[in-house]
């Protein structure tokens, strides 16, 4: 399981030397993109995070770069001007990395998505996100599994290991991962995947070096194919025996590994500051791969502990499945921290997480702090 909760501290933003109007001018007309600068109408669109939490992160200028070549083109300037530099793909990383005072490497418009049925892979551009590839896929019987906000970038999902609805069932975006063209330090691109002299790199892109060693430009991935109907299920319980609710449900998932998967979070179920432990509710959501029927069997545990105040329970395809399970990005400011929990929680922890629910003291977009247990075991294991 990874559980999740509020709170992370910010990275520090570290200034950038100036860099002159004629290197910049340089820049721009080596690019097959555009170099976006300050006081561009388009500026501050392209300089602007997911996060508003970095929005006072400002770059010099946005790259937005169309070919592999430009990244290249970037890098050799980033070194040769001894600029700091970011990479964006969705923008989504929530400790703020893909922000800088320096050159911000925007890779969006390199979204290309080839599916090669023949062959059982897809290549996908660095800057297409998880909406790009469900376009892409939707009317074929192949998937990659990946995540469920849309604008999150393949890039980030990748390199970060990439969860998803479908992992416990067909892994993790990483391990799905065939290969990837990278551009690396010296601005030199390979191509790594599992041979030789790539090995290493190509293992360092599957979910564990968090995309330090190169700007990837795209990645190649084996196809899996999602014919067979799921069932999904949104169900939410009242603010009663919350801990023996959330520990049905976990042993639940872990009782049917790679058949469901499962968010299950405590939440206040009205708006405020401090809610009182009968207004914390528990729901989960998720999908179940098989027939309505089994999954009801599955469920049964903690469908007969407590009366539901709503549930919702469905078998549709899978990329129905995908559309109902799909949430709405996070916006405005944002805090999340994360860890792994080794089995399932003890109850003595998650009373504490209730806990610290109930003294939330409310924010300003966003009034509402959660408790998330996200399931990752299940094929996600085996590799």
């Amino acid at each position: 399981m990874a559980a999740i909760a509020a709170g992370v501290r910010p990275a520090i933003a570290r200034s950038s030397p100036a860099a002159s109007a004629g290197s910049l001018d340089a820049l721009g007309r080596s690019l097959s993109g555009r170099l976006i600068l300050p006081g561009d109408t388009a500026y501050r669109l392209a300089s602007w995070p997911n996060n508003a939490r970095w929005a006072d992160v400002a770059p010099i200028a946005v790259a937005v770069c169309r070919t592999p070549g430009d990244v290249q083109r970037c890098l050799r300037w980033a070194r040769e001007e001894g600029q700091r530099f970011a990479v964006r793909s969705g923008g989504h990383n929530y400790a703020g990395f893909s922000t800088t005072t320096g050159l911000l490497i925007d890779v969006r418009p390199m979204n290309s998505v080839r599916i090669d049925p023949s062959r059982g892979i897809v290549e996908i551009g660095a800057g297409a996100n998880n909406q790009d590839m469900a376009n892409a896929f939707r009317h074929t019987a192949f998937s990659v599994p990946s995540g469920r906000c849309p604008t999150v970038g393949i890039a980030g999902l990748t390199l970060g290991g990439g969860w998803g609805f479908s992992a416990t069932h067909g892994g993790l975006t990483c391990d799905s991962l065939l290969a990837s063209d990278i551009v690396l330090a010296d601005a030199g691109q390979v191509n790594a995947n599992g041979s030789e002299p790539t090995a290493d790199l190509f293992w360092a892109l599957q979910g564990g070096g968090g995309g330090n060693f190169g700007i990837n430009t795209s990645f190649t991935f084996r196809l899996r194919e999602v014919s067979e109907e799921v069932t999904t299920f949104s169900i939410v319980w009242p603010g009663t025996r919350q801990v023996e609710m959330l520990s049905t449900l976990l042993a639940i998932q872990a009782a049917h590994p790679t058949r469901i998967s499962t968010r299950t979070k405590t939440y206040p179920q009205r708006p405020g500051a401090k809610p009182a432990r009968q207004d914390i509710v528990v729901a989960t959501l998720g999908q179940f791969f098989g027939p309505r029927a089994q999954a009801l069997e599955a469920l049964a545990p903690a469908l007969g502990l407590v009366k539901p105040l709503q549930s919702d329970i469905r078998q549709m395809s899978y990329w129905q499945a995908r559309d109902y399970l799909i949430t709405d990005d996070p916006n405005g400011l944002y805090d999340l921290r994360s860890a792994y929990v080794a089995g399932s929680m003890p109850g003595d922890g998650l009373e504490t997480m209730l806990d610290w629910v109930s003294r939330w003291p409310g924010g300003s977009l966003l009034p509402e702090n959660v408790g998330l247990f996200f399931a990752i075991g299940g094929k996600v294991r085996e590799r």
